[in-house]
């Protein structure tokens, strides 16, 4: 009976520490009365399809979404394969405060909810700083 003590205090233990890692790698904020992670690039998803909120489709006149035929796709290998000479280097676009997700561009590599500005971007686009960061065109 003893030893079984010990099982369920392990597995109560266990599972409060698995919990406790969940959270800390989360970073919920404020969003239009939501708390959203802003370190997802998934989450915007959620919402921002058409049907809850706006969609995502400011980026260009095309989607920003995943049709890879548009001007500005997301969730994309940066920087795209055989165009390597276009854009700068991963290194100097993360190091402007451009996210990269595992090398991918998402949501999350031009907007930051922490921002409060309008479009909640990273940086300033004022003579599109934002989009040269990336873009040597």
């Amino acid at each position: 009976m003893k030893n079984g003590k010990y099982i369920w205090l392990f597995l109560i233990f266990g599972i409060i520490i698995l919990l406790s890692n969940i959270s800390v790698n989360t970073q919920e904020v404020p969003h239009h009365e939501n708390l959203v992670d802003h370190n997802d690039p998934n989450i915007c998803l959620t919402c921002h399809d058409g049907a809850i909120a706006k969609n995502i489709t400011p980026c260009t006149k095309s989607s920003c979404l995943l049709d890879p035929n548009a001007s500005h796709p997301v969730f994309r290998t940066y920087p795209p394969d055989g165009k390597e000479s276009e854009f700068a280097p991963s290194s100097q676009v993360e190091a402007a405060g451009i996210k990269l997700t595992n090398g991918k561009i998402t949501c999350i590599s031009c907007h930051n909810l922490i921002i409060q500005e309008d479009f909640h971007l990273v940086m300033e686009n004022w003579r599109s700083r934002l989009c040269k960061t990336c873009h040597k065109r």
